[in-house]
């Protein structure tokens, strides 16, 4: 199961922004049974708006019949697989998601980043065969 870091911000209140790490899927939603929770009234956003989840290899984004719908690329989609280069908006909320692995470092094991070719923590190397230049 892949584990995702998952941001968003108002774009109308910048101190209304946050964050959650974990593993898929994720609810989003003003109600409070959700994972993310948007509760700020006025921005747009359903009681249970949209769910990211793991499909095969791809995260996909699903409207759950919301009233604004949800956006990739100034589209509103019902359902769609998304990337980390793009961001989507539920109501006036923008949001992007960057996806996480564990160290391998037997020791360690934190979460990392993807974009990372080693372990901030412990210095390991997490890159796969493909990035790897032998010299």
């Amino acid at each position: 199961m892949k584990q995702i870091c998952l941001q968003w911000q108002n774009m109308v209140d910048e101190k209304d922004c946050g964050l959650v790490i974990g593993s898929l899927p994720f609810f989003i939603g003003r109600a409070e049974m959700n994972d993310v929770v948007l509760p700020m009234p006025g921005t747009g956003v359903s009681r249970r708006h949209a769910r990211l989840a793991q499909i095969g290899d791809d995260i996909v984004l699903t409207d759950l019949h919301s009233t604004n719908g949800v956006q990739i690329n100034g589209r509103r989609v019902g359902e769609a697989a998304i990337n980390v280069e793009n961001p989507f908006f539920v109501g006036l909320y923008r949001l992007t998601i960057e996806e996480y692995m564990h160290c391998q470092n037997d020791t360690c094991q934190r979460l990392i980043s993807h974009n990372h070719t080693t372990c901030p923590w412990c210095g390991h190397f997490t890159a796969d065969a493909m990035t790897r230049v032998l010299v």
